[in-house]
């Protein structure tokens, strides 16, 4: 009798420590065949509870993307608008940093659509490039005071034609008002039109004293021409002159 009744503790007390142990490996409340739900997958559960700087790429918001995840516009600075004086051929220009509307015009051999583009406002219609300008080109370029004429290489310029100084006119005479050539006149005090001297000498203006110039003799008062001077007049010239009655006589000389 008391062998069976030490047996039945024995095996009371090996069966609360095998109870004890399933309790420490399981959790509280919790048998072996209860453990995680099925149908949640460890996947899922690491997804849900990730915090937020740790979300997958394509939750983040453009600010938060990699360079390489970047949309077009992101990626790409905008770029500054052309210039002329950037050193490159844009806009409108035709050359680099000339012609067009903007853009100072450009100098010899550059490229040009039309005469505006060029310094010389020459642009050569086959060619296409800026031309020197030049005494016969029809354009009012260089150093010109008008077209094809004044300045220091062209002729002077007709009557009516600008100018900036008498040297630019064919009369020598440019109005400082108005600045155009002036026609030739006798009381001008320019040697111009058919003068042989200033206001004096040819066809149209009085005769011109001696030791002014002269081409003949009716250029001059006293009617002698000598080596292109006029001459004074005198009792020995064979010219009747001064105030002689005849030929080198009579007067009060």
């Amino acid at each position: 009798m008391k062998s069976r009744t030490l047996l039945v503790a024995v095996t009371a007390v090996l069966l609360i420590t095998s109870l004890t142990a399933c309790e420490d490996e399981t959790g509280p409340g919790v048998t072996p065949d209860q453990g995680v739900p099925p149908d949640i997958s460890q996947a899922d559960i690491s997804t849900d509870s990730a915090p937020p700087d740790q979300a997958a790429p394509d939750q983040l918001m453009p600010d938060q993307l990699a360079p390489d995840q970047l949309i077009p516009d992101q990626l790409i600075p905008d770029l500054p608008p052309p210039t002329c004086t950037d050193g490159k051929q844009n806009g409108d220009e035709t050359d680099m940093d000339c012609g067009g509307a903007t853009c100072p015009a450009c100098a010899d051999t550059k490229k040009c659509l039309k005469g505006t583009d060029c310094l010389s406002k020459v642009c050569d219609p086959t060619a296409k490039t800026c031309t020197k300008a030049s005494c016969t080109d029809q354009v009012f370029n260089g150093d010109e005071t008008d077209v094809d004429c004044g300045g220091a290489t062209c002729p002077a310029c007709a009557d009516t034609k600008k100018c900036l100084k008498a040297t630019d006119c064919l009369s020598k005479v440019c109005d400082p008002t108005s600045k155009t050539c002036t026609k030739a006149s006798c009381t001008d005090k320019a040697h111009n039109g058919d003068e042989t001297d200033v206001d004096c000498g040819g066809a149209t203006c009085p005769a011109c004293v001696h030791t002014q110039k002269c081409l003949k003799h009716g250029d001059c008062v006293s009617k002698v021409c000598l080596n292109n001077i006029c001459q004074k007049a005198s009792c020995t010239d064979l010219t009747q002159n001064g105030d002689e009655t005849d030929v080198d006589c009579g007067g009060a000389t």
